[in-house]
């Protein structure tokens, strides 16, 4: 279940307003930002603190990926952001119909994160193999 945390500023993503502040989070943390190509049309964003996506398929299985906090931003407040944020894009799944989400993550925080709200993890980080097709 998706739930238990209090509500902050979420807004929804719009790639004109909101890519280049998490390109420069990605930038900050010596990673590639995503591709404007990548992003799906659904994303939620607590502005200056944290991001995420929902990716929807033709199942009832949704995608929650590519999370990502401000490093400069208040550790507080970025936990915080990640919890509103997974717990909105779980509401929005439920409401597109979804019967389940999974993410992937070789992050063991992520892993604690998803626990605490309810969610199940085989325990072992994973790091996922992508390749351009």
């Amino acid at each position: 279940t998706c739930s238990g945390v209090r509500r902050m500023m979420i807004e929804k993503f719009d790639l004109t307003e909101h890519y280049a502040q998490i390109a420069s989070w990605y930038t900050y943390r010596r990673q590639v930002p995503p591709p404007v190509s990548l992003l799906p049309r659904i994303g939620f964003i607590i502005s200056d603190v944290a991001c995420c996506f929902l990716y929807q398929t033709d199942s009832h299985l949704a995608f929650m990926e590519g999370a990502i906090a401000n490093p400069l931003a208040d550790k507080e407040r970025r936990n915080e952001a990640l919890d509103m944020i997974g717990v909105t894009i779980c509401e929005e799944a439920k409401r597109l119909g979804f019967k389940h989400i999974f993410g992937v993550s070789k992050v063991e925080a992520v892993q604690k994160r998803v626990k605490r709200h309810g969610g199940v993890t085989d325990g072992v980080p994973h790091l996922v193999i992508k390749r351009a097709l």
